[in-house]
Parts: C-alpha cells; structure tokens; sequence
C-alpha cells in the first residue's frame, strides 16, 4: 500500500510541473488543441500500463510510476485550457456560477469511472479493463472536443 502513497506523491509532483512546463505552450496554441492533446497524452500514458503489462506480463513499480507520473504531467493541460475556454466564452458577472458549476464535471467523471469499475469488477473482468475503458472513455471526450468546440 505505501507504494501508492509514492505513486499519488510523484503524480502530483508531475501535475505541478505540468502547469509550469506547460502553462507557456496554452498562449501558442490554439485552445481546443491544447486540451485535447494534453487529454488524449494523458488518456495514453494512462492506458500504457495495462498494454504494457499485457506484452510483458510483469507488474513492475517503476513502469507504473512512470506512466503515471507521465498521466500527471499531461493531465495539467486540461483545467487551465478550459478556464480559457469558458473566460473566452462568458464575459460577464456570471463567469463564477458558470465555473462553479463546471468544476463539479470532475466529480461527476470520478463518480462515473467508479461505477465502470465497479460493473466491469462485477463481470469478473480483468483488471486491466478498468484502464482501458476508462482511458478510451477520456479519448472519446477529447476528439468529442476536437471536434464541437468551436
């Protein structure tokens, strides 16, 4: 258990660099491609590990580190591309009821990666799956972007 302690404590470490590496690249670029490619990086980094033990068949900590650590990094993208996003959209007093509910979509996308979790757990499916759906799910909302947003 403690070496999830480690990885939470590296993931973040990388989402905090995340924001200073990456926070330079969001004023280059245009914003829809700034976050869908920072989500699907991310959704690939996160699905490498079950795709890596599946070729290998070995559950090794530092490959999972680092493909988290990589999830991390890549997952900084995404918060600040969306407050540009809604500051583009909505200029108005309304700009923080809008966001405040807009930061709840994180919830709801945790409350809604559970129940996959939990019904692929149900179906006795192998725990790799739980990666996979879930990573696939992010990919299909980040081209979902690409492609609506305008």
């Amino acid at each position: 258990m403690q070496q999830f302690g480690v990885v939470d404590f590296f993931y973040f470490c990388c989402y905090s660099f995340g924001f200073i590496i990456l926070g330079s690249l969001i004023h280059k670029t245009k914003l829809k491609t700034y976050v869908t490619a920072g989500m699907c990086a991310a959704c690939i980094s996160y699905m490498s590990y079950p795709i890596y033990f599946s070729i290998t068949h070995q559950q090794t900590f530092f490959v999972l580190l680092l493909f988290m650590c990589l999830n991390g990094f890549f997952q900084a993208t995404v918060w600040p591309g969306i407050i540009g996003i809604f500051g583009n959209w909505f200029k108005n007093d309304k700009n923080g009821t809008l966001l405040a509910i807009w930061a709840m979509s994180g919830n709801v996308g945790n409350i809604y990666a559970s129940n996959i979790c939990n019904i692929l757990e149900l179906s006795e499916a192998n725990w790799l799956y739980n990666f996979l759906v879930t990573g696939s799910v992010g990919i299909i909302v980040s081209i979902l972007i690409l492609a609506f947003l305008d």
